[in-house]
Parts: structure tokens; sequence; C-alpha cells
């Protein structure tokens, strides 16, 4: 099993989340509701970045990371 790819899960919820018309500030809102969806896209993609490092780092050995 290759545990050096990107969590693809985390990933797809970041999508679903920005495409999805049901929001937890609606869009509406100026500046507000764009910024609750950079935030948590955000927050996921970098999620994704971490367990992505941390599978990499423990599939070459390294720890610490």
């Amino acid at each position: 099993m290759d545990t050096t790819r990107l969590p693809w899960w985390l990933l797809a919820a970041a999508l679903v989340y920005d495409v999805m018309p049901l929001d937890l500030i609606p869009d509406a809102v100026p500046l507000v509701g764009l910024a609750d969806d950079v935030g948590v896209t955000g927050m996921l993609l970098l999620a994704a970045l971490v367990a992505w490092r941390r599978r990499r780092a423990d599939a070459a050995g390294i720890e610490g990371t």
C-alpha cells in the first residue's frame, strides 16, 4: 500500500464544501460568507498536507515530524 499519497477524503471534503449550496454562513453575507468557505477549505487542505507529510515520513522511517 502506498502511504505517500494525499488523503483523498480530505480533498474531497474540501471540494464538496465549496460547491455545496448549504453553508455554515451563507455566501450572501458580504465577506463573512466567503471567508468561512476559505477558512474551512484552508483547514481541510492543511490537514491533508499534514497527514500526507506524516505518512511520507513514516514510510521513510523519519521520526519527529
